[in-house]
């Protein structure tokens, strides 16, 4: 059933062109049998500079990879390119011979030399790995102006697609586009020697989707028509053109195949072991008799270790209208095995299918089993769907409806939480826990009580189920994540992971990682930062890389870009936090701070109209630092003062008290930084530190501040804090310069610092002693005790780099030598000038 004649399909062809023109990178995806290979090699036919490469078991490799793709490239390319590209692969076939980055820096080169742009097409590019090092993901990162990817896959494959969305080089060509229009089912009907009518061309189209494979599969149950070479429609009243092709479909294949296809479309996906389940031992042959045959059916990733496939879902649909009209008994018992398969793996199928087979109490028990990681993976919706598809299931019904009050309170929809658990008496006997229902909503509305009887039953006697048991840990960790210093939040989603690892339950193991991460955020960022990167990493590799539940990571790794003044980062990742998470804390911290973060690029109106926290101190924390950006320091202090009643997270008491500071009121300030409970070793424990600092300063106290301030550098220091000194530049510049000039263990740092604060100051005008960029950095180093060496380490360029800068920095301030090149530029604005204050 493969194969036949093709048809000419202009628009397609008109489209790729587009694509390849207005973009680095183009995908084509849609599902076997939509004809994307013989679409693209097509369009190649007979033009210059097009390199196929089929992704295959051959180039799993990185270094075969990389072969494959510089063998591709040098046959299109010219002679002197092609050559260095050859020796290239030559060069990766000696594995560890050549550095990779070597081997990268040879194919930028050899692109570089090349004058007509190349495209390089990928087939079955859904089978690349993730493997790193990995030559397309470098690729598709630097979008070389002479070199054009064209994707062909079965499914996204593992690149970095939204980073190349959002920047406008990724065009696409998806099954949609690729489905054949009335037209085109026509002319490959024509092509198969019928003779169709419109209305037998359009109906045959929406019956198959316009899916070419189907098509054909349909043209050849349709010549076989005993009379006619013609589609006529049936003669039964009431049988649809599609359910007639479906039995033709039937007809031809053998008998086992067949009696198979009936039993098998009782689910929409399909796998080895569940065909055995539905059909017996013969179930796994004959779900491969129908891959070779290509009965309507294609690859649909896996389950577990097992590749699945998908039936075509018009088809499949009627297949089941058939089954369930000749044998409903049967057809109920079907969906039955179905629901007990796909329970571990789908509840939403499962449920789907206990309900189909009139099993309600199956359909909530699977719900409840479920519910724990459908509500750690942010699936709401789905859980309430399935708990109100199953709701007649009275020996379940009070379960059900603690079930359905975890999943409001999980979406901060309190009043609905509170109304449905209203209905359950306190001490109803219940398979799920009301103290892990109430501590669903912690989160969302902080409760001491809910937390301190969660930690009793996790602690007490009654024994817990695997499934509730991780979930508990996992509550109990994230209500305790923003409130407790002391790490035990962390150990407790660690034990989380185990427990839910132990239990099978992957969603929950997961989600108590990305938690753990934003737990460690408070004492140990750059920790935390890497722990976010590897739950992530792991998620993407289980197809969970877009969850809900991973918006603690991206928070975590974006308040760390915060604080470290990666702001385009931070936003990147702020935004992604913010968009996965519910109305709780995570959402109102990712919120706040990226609302802060586009403040401070300029933008910040544009993002304000659809962004607010949700949390009404974090909302008045934004509005201050706004104004304190737009230089209102009186607006800011002034609502600071007016301060909403309110749970106050760490961040708004730290960014409270150095708003009262600026505004003379120190008393109210170190009342705020003692409330705070900053964990020693994060990003809030330098800014408070930075406060204290200027407060010391103000009340006369400069010893004190040198000791703090030496204390607050070295936590920056070594996590990269630089966002908590620039935000304090304008009271800070000063101090940090007479800090310099008295001695740190931190040169390098400090004067980092120094140049970031005074480069976002306001600018200057043109002067005779202008300095260069790199100038004036090798200027703010001279400030330190520094030598020449120690200062080109620290920058990462030559001793005679470093000299080079310093003489011309002489030479245009006039100075002899480094002190008098200092005060030079103090004295003409270049430096901070370290005079006035006294440290001690």
């Amino acid at each position: 059933m493969r194969g036949g004649t093709a048809i000419d399909r202009p628009r397609l062809g008109a489209a790729l062109d587009d694509a390849v023109t207005r973009a680095p990178v183009t995908l084509v995806s849609a599902p076997a049998g939509y004809g994307k290979t013989t679409l693209v090699r097509g369009w190649a036919v007979g033009r210059a500079g097009v390199a196929w490469l089929d992704v295959d078991a051959s180039v799993a490799r990185p270094l075969a990879l990389f072969r494959a793709v510089a063998s591709s490239v040098a046959g299109q390319v010219e002679p002197d390119a092609a050559g260095r590209l050859s020796q290239l692969a030559r060069d990766a076939a000696r594995e560890g011979s050549v550095p990779w980055a070597d081997l990268l820096d040879g194919l930028v080169a050899a692109l570089d030399d090349t004058c007509d742009p190349v495209v390089l097409v990928l087939d079955d590019a859904h089978r690349l790995g993730l493997d790193e090092p990995n030559v397309l993901a470098h690729l598709v990162r630097i979008r070389h102006p002479a070199l054009r990817l064209v994707l062909l896959a079965r499914h996204d494959p593992p690149l970095a697609l939204h980073r190349l969305r959002l920047d406008g080089a990724l065009a696409e060509i998806r099954a949609d586009e690729l489905a054949l229009t009335t037209d085109e089912v026509a002319a490959l009907l024509h092509a198969e020697a019928l003779t169709p009518s419109e209305d037998d061309a359009r109906a045959l189209g929406r019956a198959t989707q316009g899916w070419p494979a189907a098509v054909r599969l349909a043209a050849l149950a349709l010549s076989g028509r005993a009379g006619t070479r013609e589609i006529t429609a049936p003669a039964e009243e009431g049988e649809t053109l599609v359910g007639y092709l479906s039995e033709q479909v039937l007809d031809l294949l053998p008998d086992d195949v067949a009696a198979f296809v009936l039993d098998a479309t009782t689910s929409d996906r399909v796998t080895g072991p569940l065909a055995a389940s539905l059909v017996g031992d013969d179930g796994a042959r004959l779900l491969g008799e129908c891959v070779h045959l290509a009965v309507f059916l294609d690859t649909d990733g896996s389950v577990g270790d097992d590749p699945a496939y998908r039936w075509q879902s018009v088809f499949a649909r009627h297949v089941r209208a058939l089954r369930r009209r000749t044998d409903p008994a049967r057809s109920r018992d079907l969906h039955t095995r179905a629901a007990r398969y796909w329970a571990p793996h789908d509840p939403r199928s499962a449920v789907e299918h206990a309900v189909a087979g009139s099993d309600v109490d199956l359909a909530a028990r699977i719900v409840i089993d479920r519910s724990w990681e459908l509500m750690a993976a942010g699936e709401l919706d789905t859980l309430s769907d399935l708990a109100g598809a199953s709701a007649a299931s009275d020996r379940h019904r009070t379960d059900l409806l603690l079930i359905r009050a975890a999943g409001a309170y999980a979406g901060a929809d309190l009043a609905t939480g509170d109304a449905l658990l209203a209905w359950v008496p306190r001490e109803t006997a219940a398979v799920v826990p009301r103290a892990l229902v109430e501590l669903v909503a912690v989160p969302a509305r902080p409760d001491d009580d809910a937390v301190r009887r969660a930690s009793e039953l996790l602690a007490g006697p009654v024994h817990l189920d695997p499934a509730t048991r991780a979930a508990l840990l996992l509550h109990l960790g994230r209500a305790r994540g923003g409130t407790d210093p002391d790490g035990a939040a962390a150990e407790l989603l660690r034990e989380a992971e185990r427990a839910a690892a132990t239990a099978g339950l992957p969603v929950i193991e997961l989600a108590a990682a990305a938690e753990r991460s934003l737990a460690m955020a408070a004492s140990a960022p750059g920790h935390a930062d890497l722990a976010a990167v590897a739950a992530v990493e792991r998620a993407t590799r289980s197809a969970h890389g877009s969850a809900s539940f991973l918006a603690p990571a991206h928070l975590a790794r974006g308040l760390h870009a915060f604080w470290r003044d990666d702001l385009g980062l931070a936003r990147e990742l702020l935004t992604l936090a913010r968009d996965a998470s519910a109305r709780d804390a995570t959402h109102a911290v990712a919120a706040a701070v990226l609302q802060m973060t586009a403040d401070l690029q300029g933008d910040g109106a544009a993002l304000s109209s659809g962004v607010g926290s949700g949390w009404p101190t974090l909302d008045t924390l934004v509005h201050a630092h706004r104004l304190a950006t737009k230089g209102d320091l009186g607006a800011a202090v002034h609502t600071v003062r007016e301060m909403p009643d309110g749970p106050r997270l760490p961040i708004v008491s730290v960014w409270e008290a150095e708003y009262l500071r600026r505004g003379g009121l120190a008393d109210a300030a170190s009342r705020a930084l003692r409330s705070a409970q900053t964990p020693e070793g994060g990003h809030l424990a330098v800014a408070a530190g930075l406060t204290w600092v200027l407060l010391a300063l103000d009340a006369g106290r400069p010893s004190d501040a040198h000791r703090g301030l030496e204390l607050a550098i070295t936590r920056a220091a070594s996590i990269g804090s630089i966002r908590p000194f620039l935000e304090r530049a304008h009271d800070l510049a000063a101090p940090l310069a007479a800090h310099l000039t008295r001695g740190t263990a931190h040169e390098a740092f400090v004067v980092e610092v120094l140049a970031r604060a005074e480069a976002t100051g306001a600018p200057r005008p043109a002067t005779p002693w202008d300095l260069t960029e790199r100038e004036r950095l090798v200027l703010s180093f001279l400030r330190s005790s520094m030598t020449a060496a120690e200062i080109a380490v620290s920058l990462s360029i030559t001793l005679n780099t470093v000299k080079t800068h310093q003489r011309a920095i002489y030479r245009k301030l006039g100075a002899t030598g480094r002190r008098e090149a200092l005060r030079l530029a103090e004295s003409r604005g270049l430096l901070t000038p370290a005079t006035g204050i006294a440290l001690g």
